[in-house]
């Protein structure tokens, strides 16, 4: 994700980090009366690497997992709209929704009712119970607040396994 910023926050010594700092160059060619006039201005792009963060999941088919979203209320005010999905063959599928008037799991979570999901202050979690093979997958939390700032994404990726494909000597890692 690129979010616009003003030229001066990276060309005047700003705490930003170079690589996260891209400046492009726009130019235009505009016809003033029998000549053309070239205009161009800087557009500096940042990397917005603090909105999106990712977590991993790892789950054994018939318990449950709890999937991360981060809220900002403290600092971003109330919240308006949260909508999860997961990434089904290259494209995101609304899998839950939630704000004050509406909880509703869609999809696969919906039938039975597999999906709950909990906001506290400054973390937001969606728990699958019971979790299945195909539940394996990326999803995506999207925050927005009411006041419409502090867009926010979190991801996590959820692995599954089989209960009877995991030895007692199997070794498992979150990360």
């Amino acid at each position: 994700m690129w979010q616009i910023q003003r030229t001066q926050g990276c060309l005047r010594g700003s705490p930003m980090l170079p690589q996260s700092c891209h400046l492009n160059k726009l130019c235009t060619l505009k016809r003033r009366s029998s000549f053309k006039v070239k205009i161009c201005s800087l557009v500096l792009l940042v990397r917005a690497a603090s909105q999106e963060k990712t977590a991993h999941k790892i789950g054994v088919v018939g318990s449950s997992v709890d999937l991360p979203c981060d809220v900002d209320v403290s600092n971003c005010g109330k919240v308006y709209f949260i909508t999860w999905t997961k990434n089904v063959s290259n494209e995101w599928k609304r899998l839950y929704l939630y704000s004050d008037a509406v909880e509703k799991p869609l999809q696969e979570l919906a039938n039975p009712d597999r999906a709950d999901f909990f906001l506290r202050e400054s973390t937001a979690f969606l728990r699958i119970s019971p979790l299945r093979i195909e539940d394996d997958g990326t999803y995506k939390c999207d925050v927005t607040y009411v006041q419409g700032k502090c867009p926010s994404l979190s991801f996590a990726t959820l692995t599954t396994y089989d209960s009877d494909n995991i030895s007692q000597n199997t070794m498992i890692f979150e990360y």
